[in-house]
Order: C-alpha cells, then sequence, then structure tokens
C-alpha cells in the first residue's frame, strides 16, 4: 500500500497517532512500568528493512524506510526527503538526517506493544506511536 496515495490510511493514522501521542503520564508509566526498552537486537529486527508511519510534532505524516543498519530514508508531508545515519547507542536508538532536524542526532528509547512501536522523544516525557509496515512502503 502507498502510504501518500490511500488517504483512508492517512487519516486513520493522523487519528491514532493523536491518541497514540500520550504525553507525559503515559511517557513516565511506560517507563516505570517494569518492561524494559527493546535491546539493541530488538531494535535492528523490527526496523532493518522495514518502513515506519508516524505524525510528526508539526501534525504532518512522514515515513522512514530502514533499508540497512546505519542508513534510512525518510518523507515528510509526502513529498521532502532525506537520507540520513542511524545506531544504537547505549540502548537508544540515534538518528541524524542530513538535512532535517539541522543535522543534529537525535535519541529515543524504544518499546513495543505488538506490531507498533513506542519511542520517548528526547524531551524524555513525551511518546510517539509509529506504526511498522514491511518493506519499502514508500519506495524510498
Amino acid at each position: 500500500m502507498g502510504f501518500a496515495r490511500n488517504t483512508g490510511f492517512v487519516a486513520l493514522l493522523v487519528v491514532a497517532a493523536l491518541l497514540g501521542s500520550c504525553g507525559t503520564k503515559s511517557a513516565k508509566k511506560l517507563e516505570e512500568s517494569g518492561k524494559p526498552p527493546l535491546s539493541a537486537q530488538e531494535i535492528k529486527s523490527r526496523l532493518i528493512g522495514n518502513t515506519i508511519h508516524a505524525v510528526g510534532s508539526d501534525a504532518v505524516p512522514f515515513s522512514v524506510y530502514f533499508p540497512a543498519y546505519g542508513e534510512m530514508r525518510g518523507v515528510h508531508s509526502f513529498h521532502y526527503k532525506d537520507t540520513g545515519e542511524w545506531s544504537i547507542k547505549d540502548g537508544e536508538f540515534c538518528g541524524k538526517w542530513t538535512n532535517w532536524w539541522a543535522a543534529t542526532q537525535r535519541c529515543w528509547k524504544m518499546y513495543a506493544a505488538g506490531s507498533d512501536l513506542y519511542w520517548i522523544r528526547p524531551d524524555g516525557t513525551t511518546l510517539q506511536k509509529v506504526s511498522v509496515e514491511r518493506g519499502n512502503a514508500e519506495s524510498l
């Protein structure tokens, strides 16, 4: 399914992300639940060869494809593309885009709930829900 071509899916994703971006209380709950963040191997197995879909803090959908460890390709607002690098440091996913985020590295703790992933954003309090789709769903 092409993410940018399926407006029904986009609308559903926007609603799910708004409901799933749970805020401070839920991020703390997740960290205090006793459930550990994903391990380096779990992060790799969920991301490599797959695409994530989410809604950014600017309320605009984005997708990122992870073809291999250390490489990522993204699309924001259905047409702004960038490439970047990622790694796992101290148990956290860390990424740095060529242009986005002013080419600054950011890191997140990652948790799983079924096929969805929850990332605690760099501010340490905000949850970001992302869905994972197998393969290069956006032809990035």
